[in-house]
């Protein structure tokens, strides 16, 4: 048995959930998978998958061999292209994750400078708005955004994350503009759902002083979605606190203007974020490296203020 074939076989079953899209990812028959598979399982004595005619998941002794089979096969490939670097070549496949709505305003330029300047790089997206298990779902490296939770992950923090008020010209012109932020509580705010920091509804925010003000608001609208919400706030409905990122675009072009700029917030950051344990590849460190360098000071979604 080559028995790291069997491992790139065994990785890929996992990954894919199931031995008939593998079979199809490589390129071979699922019953070829298998019977690696099942010569891995004999060999360590151990079940490395629970098998029913619906469902394919990993046993216990299968996630924890899964972790230190993705090392190996790492590692072999980092010793191959070990030569390629004395080149000053950066190789291989990425498999990256982040949200729909950074992906399409900032990553996917950046992402694709990036591959020119390393173009024996392949990456491989999965975008989702929702938290995506990186040891799991076997990724190299997630890009997040916000306060990142306590866990064992690694990451590095690429740049900064200011949340921001912001409203259109004519909403501002009808409504007036808020001085302070008790004037938000008779305002239509409009509200994201998903968050988990504090209360829907509620804001707090600071004023010049450092004085921090919670705010209960209300308004036409409440939604999960960002995009849902940055497309009301343009036509008119309302005020929107959201990520400076969201929205840099809207404000340069004249469609937004911030509101109460001097109570905006750092709130966490952008991180590169991967799994733990696992030796980061030359491949996804570079790639690391070159985000943190085009967002170290947030300017890219950085909308002026006058």
């Amino acid at each position: 048995m080559d028995q790291l074939a069997a491992m790139q076989a065994f990785i890929q079953v996992a990954d894919a959930h199931g031995f008939s899209a593998a079979a199809q990812e490589m390129g071979v028959t699922p019953g070829a998978l298998s019977k690696q598979v099942g010569a891995l399982e004999e060999r360590l004595g151990a079940r490395l998958f629970h098998r029913t005619t619906r469902r394919l998941s990993l046993t216990q002794e299968g996630a924890l061999y899964l972790d230190h089979c993705r090392r190996i096969v790492d590692d072999v490939q980092e010793a191959d292209r070990s030569v390629g670097r004395l080149h000053g070549r950066v190789s291989g496949v990425v498999r990256l994750t982040a949200s729909l709505a950074f992906a399409r305003r900032h990553l996917m330029a950046a992402v694709a400078d990036y591959l020119k300047q390393h173009p024996d790089v392949t990456l491989e997206f999965s975008l989702d708005e929702g938290y995506v298990d990186l040891v799991e779902s076997g990724f190299d490296l997630a890009i997040r955004i916000g306060k990142l939770p306590d866990s064992n992950l690694k990451s590095r923090r690429l740049g900064p994350l200011k949340i921001g008020l912001f409203a259109a010209p004519e909403y501002l012109a009808r409504r007036g503009a808020p001085t302070h932020p008790r004037d938000l509580a008779s305002h239509d705010v409009l509200i994201y759902t998903a968050v988990a920091s504090s209360p829907v509804g509620v804001f707090t925010l600071a004023d010049e002083t450092g004085r921090a003000h919670r705010v209960k608001v209300s308004g036409p609208l409440r939604a999960n979605n960002g995009d849902v919400l940055r497309q009301a706030a343009m036509d008119g409905l309302g005020i929107v606190e959201m990520p400076l990122f969201m929205l840099g675009d809207a404000v340069a072009r004249g469609a937004l203007a911030p509101v109460l700029p001097a109570c905006w917030r750092e709130e966490g950051g952008v991180y590169a974020v991967s799994p733990p344990g696992r030796y980061v590849t030359t491949r996804v460190r570079s790639l690391i490296d070159f985000l943190a360098a085009r967002w170290r000071d947030g300017g890219e979604w950085a909308p002026p203020i006058a």
